[in-house]
């Protein structure tokens, strides 16, 4: 895990969505922004992802994996009524920890990048101009649908990625923070999907030209990067 977290890491709000970039290359970070954005608009053009969550979350990994992003496991579940309020943060890590538990790695290197989706998570929270380009993109959908995705790549090339994804029948009262928002659980219907996905780097490039043709305008509009800052270890 020393060499992923050496590599620096940041976080980047894709299409409304959170992209974790743990160690990657340039090329492969490419190449899972590129992805990702055609697939969740390719999956937002069949299915609305507030409604049809779990509908949209198959065509987003089906169309995935026609990118090079081979799924391993996936799962999509209702979450459980209780008397505690749920809240975006929590069902995003939860999500994405799924994910990663479905692909292979040790329960440490699971734990330091739950900790670093944790970390993205607050750092897009915190920033001003991050939170305006999240609140906008998502100001139209009625409910609430987001996803993070945890990307990694290791000492010997390899790149693994977790997806994990929320959807609600709630949506902030004022359409906006959308990272910080808590909801009654006993009045809603919400849901996770989660997904751990491998990278095939030649099936990825028998497509590249057609993504990055397609949807590179909209990738300049909609993109914001930040850095995480890695936590001070004792």
């Amino acid at each position: 895990m020393s060499e992923i977290q050496n590599a620096g890491n940041n976080v980047q709000v894709n299409n409304g969505d959170l992209l974790v970039f743990v160690g990657l290359s340039e090329e492969n970070s490419d190449a899972l922004k590129y992805s990702h954005l055609f697939s969740s608009l390719a999956a937002s053009a069949e299915y609305f992802p507030t409604t049809e969550g779990q509908q949209w979350f198959q065509a987003y990994l089906k169309t995935m994996e026609s990118c090079g992003w081979l799924p391993v496991k996936f799962s999509y579940v209702k979450e459980a009524a209780s008397a505690q309020n749920f809240s975006v943060k929590n069902l995003l890590v939860k999500a994405v920890k799924a994910g990663l538990g479905y692909a292979t790695g040790g329960a440490s290197m699971v734990s330091s990048l739950v900790s670093v989706a944790s970390d993205a998570v607050d750092t897009v929270a915190q920033s001003p101009e991050a939170v305006a380009l999240l609140d906008r993109l998502n100001a139209e959908k009625e409910g609430t649908s987001l996803s993070i995705a945890v990307c990694t790549q290791q000492a010997n090339g390899e790149v693994m990625l977790s997806v994990g994804c929320i959807q609600s029948s709630e949506s902030p009262p004022d359409k906006s923070s959308f990272l910080v928002f808590e909801w009654s659980s006993s009045h809603s219907d919400s849901y996770t999907g989660a997904a751990a996905l491998t990278f095939h780097r030649g099936l990825y490039d028998t497509v590249k030209s057609t993504l990055i043709q397609r949807v590179g305008d909209k990738s300049k509009n909609d993109v914001l990067t930040k850095p995480i800052e890695p936590k001070k270890r004792p």
